[in-house]
C-alpha cells in the first residue's frame, strides 16, 4: 500500500493524490467485506411536513459500501407505498460521481434496496415493547422487511432485536441461553451465526425471524408456576420398644 509522505518543498503528484482519495474507500470496503447487504449504521427515518426523510448513515448495496453524507427525502403520497434507495452514477471529466437518491413505487421491486413501506396516512411509531410490533403495524411506517447488515449476512433491524432482548430480560422463564442472546440483542447483533444458533434455523428471512420471536415470546409471557409453601415436616417420635 502506498502512503504519501508530505515534506516541505514536496511536489504532490497524481498517484499521491489518488492514494489519498482511494484509501478511505478501500478501508471501509475491507472493514465490511464480510458483511451482507443492508444498513450498517444510521439511515434513520423521520417524517417532516409530509416528507419521508432518511438520515445520514452507511449502507451496503450489491456488495458495495455507500456513505450517506446528507439526509435524503421524498414526498409521502397516498398511492405509493414502497420507499427505496437507488444508486445513481454520473460520468464526469475527472471520474465517476456516485450519488444516492430516494425513489417510490406502488409495487415491490426486488432489484432496489428497500427502506420502508407505508399505507395511506401512515405515521412513524417508535415501539416501546415488542408485542406492539405484532399487533399494530397498520398505517405505520413499516420497516420489518428492511435489512440490517451484519457479519455473514443480513437480518432484522437492530431496533427489533432490542425490543426482543428487553422482553426476554423482563420475563421470568428465560434460561441462560435466552439471557445471553438478550444481552447480545441489546449490544447489537454482530454476526448472523448468533441468530442461526439461537433460533435453530437456516431461514434468515425477516418474516421467519419475526415468526420465531413470536413463538418464543409465549415462553416468557407465561406465568411462573406458583410455588406452594411446603408445610414443615412433622418429626416422628422414635418408637419405644417395651420389653416384657
Amino acid at each position: 500500500m502506498f502512503i504519501p509522505v508530505f515534506e516541505k518543498g514536496l511536489i504532490l503528484k497524481q498517484h499521491m493524490l489518488e492514494a489519498l482519495r482511494d484509501y478511505p474507500r478501500e478501508f471501509i470496503r475491507n472493514l465490511y467485506s464480510e458483511y451482507g447487504d443492508g444498513i450498517i449504521t444510521g439511515c434513520h427515518i423521520n417524517i417532516q411536513d409530509n416528507m419521508i426523510c432518511i438520515g445520514e448513515g452507511i449502507v451496503k448495496i450489491n456488495g458495495e459500501v455507500y456513505i450517506l453524507t446528507k439526509p435524503l427525502s421524498v414526498n409521502a403520497e397516498d398511492e405509493i407505498n414502497y420507499v427505496y434507495l437507488k444508486i445513481t452514477s454520473e460520468s464526469l471529466a475527472d471520474g465517476t460521481n456516485l450519488q444516492m437518491e430516494v425513489i417510490q413505487k406502488n409495487e415491490k421491486d426486488d432489484t432496489l434496496f428497500e427502506m420502508a413501506r407505508y399505507a395511506k396516512n401512515a405515521v412513524l411509531k417508535h415501539y416501546s415493547k415488542i408485542e406492539e410490533l405484532f399487533s399494530d403495524v397498520s398505517n405505520r411506517i413499516d420497516q420489518r422487511y428492511v435489512l440490517q447488515s451484519v457479519a455473514g449476512g443480513n437480518t432484522l433491524l437492530s431496533g427489533y432485536y432490542r425490543l426482543y432482548g428487553e422482553k426476554v430480560l423482563s420475563g421470568v422463564n428465560a434460561d441462560m441461553q435466552d439471557i445471553a442472546f438478550a444481552y447480545q440483542c441489546l449490544n447489537g447483533i454482530g454476526s448472523i451465526e448468533i441468530v442461526k444458533a439461537y433460533f435453530h434455523t437456516d431461514d434468515m428471512s425477516n418474516q421467519n425471524i419475526l415468526s420465531l420471536m413470536k413463538q418464543r415470546l409465549s415462553k416468557f409471557s407465561a406465568k411462573s408456576p406458583e410455588i406452594k409453601k411446603s408445610e414443615p415436616a412433622q418429626v416422628k417420635k422414635p418408637m419405644t420398644t417395651i420389653y416384657y
